[in-house]
């Protein structure tokens, strides 16, 4: 099974957690206490329908795959789908996409 496979249940997101850069662009060597301070960041592989709102009114998941998210440290719960560590979070607990 892939992450192609895997469909999200309600306004729940699976995410690629994006893997921290040891160097910027311009050379700078990034300390782990700096990648400690910033918030988590990945891709969008498969996103829920949504959800039932209050008075029964549907909310639609405004994402898509591929959108690049920012989300909280402590977001979602981890799943293994074949071998690789990927994170299914609420949709409210993503606090940006990057554009």
């Amino acid at each position: 099974m892939n992450a192609k496979e895997m469909v999200p249940l309600h306004d729940l997101v699976l995410v690629e957690k994006s893997t921290a850069e040891e160097r910027t662009p311009a050379g700078i060597i990034v300390t782990d206490h700096s990648k400690k301070e910033r918030q988590d960041e990945g891709k969008v592989l498969a996103v829920g329908p949504g959800k039932l709102g209050p008075g029964g009114v549907f909310i639609e998941t405004t994402l898509k795959p591929g959108d690049r998210i920012v989300f909280g440290k402590q977001a979602g719960n981890e799943v293994i789908l074949n071998g690789q560590p990927l994170l299914l979070i609420p949709f409210d607990h993503i606090m940006a996409v990057l554009r």
